[in-house]
């Protein structure tokens, strides 16, 4: 078996510790897999690529210091799991923006984007209506949170909508992961803690990263930015 494959195991094996400690509130089966998928799956991808891509490194390295404050206390560590979350966010934009492609769009193309920003404009106003409520003392930073995270799936699939790459459906899949992954983790602390949540969130999260990776194995070099 090559190396790849076994540390992929790996990452899969812990993560089905991550999603069943989630789901049972297991701390003796999240807690340690929490520590070791990220580092797992950075491995993962530096066996499989010649030249490293530093941002999406930096995002998981972001992503993995931010679940580690959330473990430990979303109260006393809020601030440190802003910045960390706002940062890989900075990062996530600027590999949507310096990929978007220049070419002409398709009737069917059209109707596919209003579709999607439809979607998102309602599943935006529907969040928002709660969130004075839930949790007044953080709603503007709330709204900034659900703001990026919806313009961000927005412009990913127009990215692959104009330029269908494997890079671009990645980074797609990633964005849509990350939406429903915040969402469930947003219900899950603020709302209601149901069975939904308790799976949607630790599996979409764990998608989210592999599917990061995979845009980091894909991504073609565009030179615009450094290290972009």
């Amino acid at each position: 078996m090559k190396t790849s494959k076994l540390v992929l195991l790996i990452f899969l094996f812990l993560g089905v510790l991550f999603v069943v400690g989630s789901f049972f509130d297991i701390p003796v089966l999240y807690t340690p897999a929490n520590y070791l998928l990220v580092p797992s799956l950075l491995i993962y991808y530096l066996i499989k690529v010649k030249k490293i891509f530093w941002p999406v490194v930096a995002m998981l390295v972001c992503f993995y210091i931010r679940d580690l404050l959330m473990m430990y206390s979303l109260e006393n560590y809020i601030q440190g799991v802003m910045v960390t979350f706002v940062f890989a966010m900075i990062l996530w934009y600027l590999c949507v923006i310096t990929r978007l492609p220049k070419s002409p769009i398709q009737k069917v193309e059209i109707m596919s984007l209003v579709i999607m920003y439809s979607f998102l404009g309602f599943l935006t106003y529907s969040m928002s209506e709660v969130v004075t409520d839930v949790i007044p003392s953080y709603s503007t930073a709330t709204y900034f949170y659900l703001f990026i995270l919806n313009v961000l799936v927005a412009i990913t699939f127009t990215k692959y909508i104009l330029k269908s790459h494997w890079a671009s459906l990645w980074l797609m899949i990633a964005s849509a992961a990350l939406l429903v992954s915040e969402i469930s983790l947003f219900f899950k602390l603020y709302i209601i803690e149901d069975l939904s949540v308790n799976i949607f969130y630790p599996t979409f999260h764990l998608f989210m990263f592999y599917c990061l990776v995979q845009f980091g194995i894909h991504r073609r070099k565009t030179g615009k930015l450094w290290f972009f």
